[in-house]
């Protein structure tokens, strides 16, 4: 099984790349914490709103802020009930499985906007320093995408709840099959513009599945474009 991440935007080393690697501008911080963001409205970043951005910048709290630096992604702790501080299982999860990064750009509110960011190859499982079960990056089979590539790679494209509809709801991340997974790599090789991006991307695909990233089975039509917003 692979793993589907929900990240909470993070703009720290926007630039021609999505963020996700370093510490939110002002703005971004203030949108985060008005919108009750877990890690943002409870933590250091609220509080460095509450003094009106005045003082020592936090450095990043939340895994989003280092997770294309540190390379990385924690399913965290049970915060109520009587699992409480208890880690999230992952299940069947394992050294090869790909952890896939997701999120709302701040412009693009509704769930069916929801895109994938970037992506690795897991080089090892473990746990972090609180305890938590913890799925650590390939060194070399790794992938942060460009902005633009980002935009056109739909998660609702690959992945679907029972309902078919593209609603999240609760928890941190969803597994995934290897025939949506396969898929998103195919697709994100076609529109990546790097030489040595479009590599990993293939180099991840055959660790993962073997074969040739050119056997992956490809969409009739983008399943996004299905979709009418709801008002």
């Amino acid at each position: 099984m692979h793993l589907a991440f929900k990240c909470t935007y993070c703009d720290g080393g926007q630039g021609e790349y999505v963020g996700f690697a370093g510490v939110c501008s002002d703005d971004n911080m203030r949108r985060n914490v008005q919108a009750g963001r877990i890690q943002c409205a409870s933590g250091p970043c609220r509080d460095y709103c509450r003094r009106g951005f005045s003082g020592a910048k936090p450095e990043p709290p939340c895994f989003e802020g280092t997770l294309f630096t540190e390379w990385f992604a924690s399913a965290g702790l049970y915060d109520s009930g009587p699992k409480r501080n208890l880690p999230i299982p992952m299940k069947r999860v394992q050294k090869g499985s790909i952890a896939v990064f997701t999120t709302r750009f701040p412009d693009e509110p509704r769930e069916e906007q929801r895109r994938v960011v970037g992506l690795f190859l897991v080089g090892r499982v473990g746990r972090d320093r609180y305890g938590s079960n913890t799925l650590y990056a390939d060194p070399r089979l790794r992938i942060r995408f460009l902005t633009a590539t980002a935009h056109k790679l739909h998660f609702w494209d690959y992945y679907r709840n029972a309902s078919g509809e593209p609603r999240w709801g609760s928890g941190l991340f969803r597994y995934l099959r290897d025939d949506q997974v396969a898929r998103l790599l195919a697709d994100a090789q076609m529109v990546l513009t790097s030489e040595e991006d479009k590599s990993v991307v293939a180099e991840t695909y055959e660790a993962a599945f073997g074969g040739s990233i050119e056997s992956a089975s490809r969409p009739v039509q983008r399943l996004a474009d299905a979709w009418t917003p709801r008002m």
